[in-house]
């Protein structure tokens, strides 16, 4: 029998299927009445990474060490033997290796091996962000404003990305870490109109070749406006954001298709983040122009954009309860079949534990 968890982390996480006709079961965990958890109930966790299949789960602990979590269905809650202030920032596909980042330590990048509990120190000062190949053997992280690639026998490699740009960092790497996509921003360029615009632009580095994605301001065609936000696991397919506008880019064929701006019901949204998954579908944490709320968006081919809340009650069958809010999707699994996320409380209700 299939089975589909819908993860929480109260401020919480979730997960479901986005392409399986049926759901025939779903459970829903609230990770801070765990038997196991860390600290007390007050601990707030939010979700920053996971697995291709959805079994492991990078925590961010927003109240405490930020100390390395993740949380397994395998072993429950674990933290990598190291020092207060690192972060989980990647997790490799098969859940095995474990990516972290410490903003008290010169924004190094830690590798730790879960199968042998040994850790690795990537040389990279003040790095910020990292991706995992589908084994863990590759790396890819930002020291400064630079790029690198590693592995345990190369050390660090720099990629080099053409033009002038700053503030580096990568979002996705395909799984046999010959694709890596990322962002680069040139600061803050006013415009003939007097608006000032951050400068920005998306990079693909594939089989040690780099391309800017060179995608310009709808205000101004002289300021780019874009970057890469994720990479299907072979590589080949690369979501981007152009302003609040979706796009999918054909690595091989070289061309976009455009999915247009987030609009549900004739309600405009912020991207704030977005996820794709091998099935083509995409999970988006976005904010509502109107009020500045927060939601859970999905795009498929053929539905386009719906509510992520209004997928799982009326395809799938899934309701939260009445006493928690949907508030957006962190992460989505390869594989479509596991989605983490945050959800919080309705003031003067308890959360709830599980449900099945």
């Amino acid at each position: 029998m299939k089975r589909y968890v819908i993860y929480f982390v109260a401020l919480a996480a979730f997960a479901l299927a986005l392409h399986d006709e049926t759901v025939l079961s779903a459970e829903l965990i609230d990770f801070r009445r765990l038997e196991d958890a860390p600290r007390d109930a007050r601990t707030f966790f939010a979700p920053t990474s996971i697995s291709a299949d959805g079994s492991v789960i990078g925590l961010y602990e927003a109240v405490g060490d930020f100390s390395g979590w993740i949380w397994s269905r395998e072993n429950g809650f674990e933290q990598a033997p190291i020092d207060d202030h690192w972060l989980t920032t990647a997790i490799s596909g098969d859940g095995n290796v474990i990516a972290l980042n410490n903003s008290e330590n010169n924004h190094k990048t830690l590798i730790w091996d879960r199968t042998s509990n040994e850790t690795t120190t990537i040389d990279s000062d003040s790095s910020s962000s990292s991706e995992l190949s589908h084994d863990g053997a590759i790396a890819a992280t930002n020291a400064g404003d630079s790029l690198f690639r590693w592995t345990e026998s190369t050390g660090l490699e720099p990629i080099d990305i053409p033009g002038s740009w700053d503030d580096h960092y990568v979002t996705g790497m395909s799984s046999d870490g010959s694709t890596i996509v990322g962002g680069m921003n040139a600061g803050w360029i006013r415009s003939p109109d007097g608006n000032y615009n951050l400068e920005s632009d998306g990079f693909i580095w594939h089989d040690g070749q780099a391309q800017e994605l060179h995608l310009p301001h709808t205000g101004d065609p002289n300021i780019y406006s874009s970057n890469a936000i994720d990479v299907s696991s072979d590589g080949q397919i690369v979501l981007v954001r152009a302003e609040q506008e979706l796009l999918k880019f054909d690595v091989n064929g070289n061309e976009f298709q455009n999915l247009g701006p987030v609009v549900v019901d004739g309600e405009q949204y912020d991207i704030r983040d977005a996820q794709l998954t091998d099935h083509g579908a995409i999970t988006i944490y976005a904010r509502r122009n109107s009020d500045q709320g927060v939601t859970g968006i999905v795009w498929d081919k053929v539905h386009g954009y719906q509510y992520l809340e209004e997928v799982l009650r009326d395809e799938h069958g899934i309701e939260f309860p009445s006493s928690m809010k949907l508030m957006w999707p962190s992460v989505v699994s390869q594989d479509a079949r596991a989605i983490a996320g945050v959800w919080k409380p309705i003031s003067g209700s308890n959360p709830v534990s599980s449900s099945r």
